[in-house]
């Protein structure tokens, strides 16, 4: 069997916890779409590469949940109306941020660059670093 060419002893036993202070920039490599248990429907940035600063560059950060919202309709009440689309905050922050082209498409994003702001959380015994808001 082939050894594996790697110094274990010179890896690191955790990744550094990204700086939450900072603003970010990075580029779209995917994005995709699911629904959630309430059948409602989301998009996902499944991977955003960290441009800026450069010291985080190569970093691979995302967001696993921006809501799509429902369809407002001529005969809804105005607080049905407001919730509707306030559903969509999240969305339009990002394409404010990352100003992909119209219509929406989670292929044609991909390469699309923009600002945001991450948090670290623990997942899986681990701290990973996730979006946390778009900065625009």
């Amino acid at each position: 069997m082939p050894e594996i060419p790697v110094d274990l002893e010179s890896l690191p036993t955790a990744r550094t916890a990204m700086d939450e202070s900072l603003t970010y920039k990075g580029f779209i490599r995917r994005a995709g779409l699911g629904v959630d248990k309430n059948k409602a429907p989301f998009m996902k940035l499944e991977d955003v590469e960290v441009t800026e600063p450069i010291e985080w560059a190569g970093r691979h950060v995302s967001m696993n949940y921006i809501p799509i919202p429902p369809e407002v309709l001529p005969t809804d009440p105005e607080y049905v109306r407001r919730n509707k689309l306030e559903v969509g905050v999240r969305l339009k922050r990002f394409a404010m941020s990352f100003k992909p082209p119209r219509p929406l498409n989670t292929d044609t994003m991909v390469g699309c660059e923009g600002r945001f702001t991450i948090v670290n959380e623990e997942y899986q015994g681990e701290m990973m670093a996730h979006i946390s808001g778009f900065v625009f």
